[in-house]
């Protein structure tokens, strides 16, 4: 699976997609046009809405839409939010070292709850919470300094480094 990010904008109309490149390529083919056209409104002229797949000339089941049940409307203030538990992408990556735990939860930290760095003490914490039969060794976090995978952003918090995104990212599940 490839992840693709995409942000188009054009005057007040704008549009991110996130998400698997498959699925991304099939949302922007259908919403381009939609923020396309408010550069050919005149000011103060309503944009239409997204135009309705049912009326181009595909049949329904080039389409796979159901004729016979109603089609939602997407409003011009449309966004997607999902929500990911760290139990649920800890599922999804399957760390199998210690080392990849604490990797795996720095890179939640940063990407699901927006957290650039965090202390020491936080980490723990968070681990304690997770693993609670299991101690998070300093030398833990060391091990993941020496191998370039944290650095201290500042005296007192870690952050992942590029090659600790990576390797989250890419390199598990």
């Amino acid at each position: 699976m490839s992840e693709v990010r995409i942000r188009l904008k054009n005057g007040l109309r704008e549009i991110e997609l996130e998400g698997d490149r498959l699925l991304v390529e099939e949302l922007l083919a259908r919403y381009a046009p939609w923020v396309q056209a408010a550069a050919l409104q005149a000011p103060g002229v309503p944009v239409p809405s997204v135009p309705d797949p049912l009326d181009s000339d595909l049949s329904a089941s080039e389409l796979r839409l159901d004729r016979s049940a109603p089609q939602p409307r997407v409003s011009s203030s449309f966004q997607v939010r999902s929500t990911l538990t760290f139990t649920d992408f800890l599922q999804l990556k399957s760390p199998q070292s210690l080392l990849e735990r604490l990797l795996v939860l720095a890179y939640f930290l940063e990407k699901y709850q927006q957290r650039l760095r965090y202390t020491p003490a936080e980490l723990q914490a968070f681990w304690r919470e997770t693993w609670p039969t299991e101690a998070l060794e300093s030398s833990l976090w060391q091990e993941a300094l020496d191998a370039g995978f944290l650095e201290w952003e500042t005296p007192e918090a870690l952050t992942l480094t590029y090659r600790g995104h990576v390797h989250v990212h890419d390199g598990l599940a």
